[in-house]
């Protein structure tokens, strides 16, 4: 964590994007690993969003996904699902096949929490 926060430091001094959303993106996985859900949703918002600034639709792909996973953790299924269904007009099937199948994975658990069996097994 102290290196992540001397990226953020040293990114944000030079302003850069890029840097600075990786560092959001490492601090969100730390908060993710020790179950802090709502520290590490707030990092992987900052971080897309610096994505977005760079138009890198993978990590915005990914930084969504992963929040979709909080979501769908903390049994917001219908928030999740819309998060991971924009995740999905990001990520590209020749270079994310993993998220892509982890998006349709966690739409499939979504469903079958909300009793939507035949949607479940479509996904």
């Amino acid at each position: 964590m102290f290196y992540d926060k001397y990226l953020l430091f040293s990114a944000q001094k030079l302003s850069n994007s890029h840097y600075i959303g990786k560092a959001h993106a490492n601090i969100a996985s730390y908060f993710n690993d020790i179950e802090i859900l709502d520290s590490a949703f707030y990092h992987y918002n900052l971080s897309k969003t610096y994505s977005l600034k760079l138009n890198d639709s993978s990590n915005i792909g990914n930084r969504l996904l992963n929040m979709g996973l909080i979501q769908k953790n903390q049994n917001d299924f219908f928030g999740s699902k819309e998060t991971i269904t924009e995740a999905l007009q990001y990520l590209h099937p020749e270079r994310d096949h993993k998220y892509i199948a982890s998006s349709y994975n966690t739409l499939a658990t979504n469903h079958r929490k909300l009793l939507n069996y035949n949607d479940a097994i479509h996904f």
